[in-house]
């Protein structure tokens, strides 16, 4: 049965068995937005306000239940965004996430495969793009049964099969982005050395990084990377994301 996921503001998505979110997308989130915010903090406990950056045009590559768009029109009041998605089920309830939570003037959702995304979206028009991509590389064992979770899960190079690689996502974003528009990534940290290669082949210079810890001391259990269209060499790393901090 579909349930409704509250987000604040009068904000949320819509969720099945199937297609759901977890922290790793709200990570992302917040890690996308920041060039464009202020943080809420114990320091700064206001809340969210823009920087002098400007965030128009957004996709999200793979939205699931249309988390990240939803976050985004929340935090950022000017944003349209195009939200692809190549499961059906999962794009209708991105779709009724966006209507339910008023922002149907501001994101659109296409039923659509990354790959083939010349088809429905213009090159070099968009600020920021993000994904949150199958984690298990292409070969890996233990393939789960169910399509939505082998899709959402593991890499495919096979056109004839609905899915993408992580080289895929990259390119899809590099074609999308304008001159200096960030590509927003979650990953597995084993797969560090995977991202940052992919992203620079596809012109998208790693800029930024960020780990997520369950506690101090603790291996990192998530990356969170930006790669820049057209940058220079020059990786920031930023302080982890911690479970006991403000994010």
């Amino acid at each position: 049965m579909d349930r409704w996921e509250p987000l604040g503001g009068g904000t949320g998505v819509w969720m099945s068995e199937e297609h759901r979110f977890g922290e790793d997308a709200l990570l992302l989130a917040r890690f996308s937005l920041s060039p464009y915010t202020v943080p809420d903090s114990p320091a700064n406990p206001a809340p969210l306000v823009k920087k002098g950056l400007s965030l128009r045009r957004a996709a999200d590559l793979g939205t699931g239940c249309g988390i990240l768009p939803v976050l985004w029109c929340r935090e950022q009041p000017d944003v349209q965004v195009e939200a692809l998605e190549i499961q059906a089920q999962a794009a209708e309830l991105a779709r009724r996430s966006v209507q339910d939570s008023g922002f149907a003037r501001r994101i659109r959702v296409w039923q659509a495969d990354l790959r083939r995304w010349r088809d429905w979206l213009e090159p070099g028009t968009m600020d920021l793009a993000a994904m949150n991509p199958p984690y298990f590389p292409l070969g890996s064992g233990g393939v789960p049964p169910s399509p939505s979770a082998r899709i959402a899960r593991h890499e495919t190079a096979d056109p004839h099969l609905p899915g993408c690689t992580l080289a895929d996502a990259a390119g899809a974003a590099s074609g999308l982005l304008r001159p200096g528009g960030r590509f927003c990534i979650c990953h597995r940290p084993e797969r560090l050395a995977d991202v940052l290669a992919v992203l620079r082949v596809a012109g998208l210079e790693p800029k930024r990084l960020r780990f997520a810890q369950k506690a101090p001391g603790c291996p990192p259990w998530l990356l969170l990377c930006e790669g820049r269209k057209g940058g220079k060499p020059g990786l920031k790393m930023e302080p982890p994301f911690l479970p006991d901090k403000n994010h």
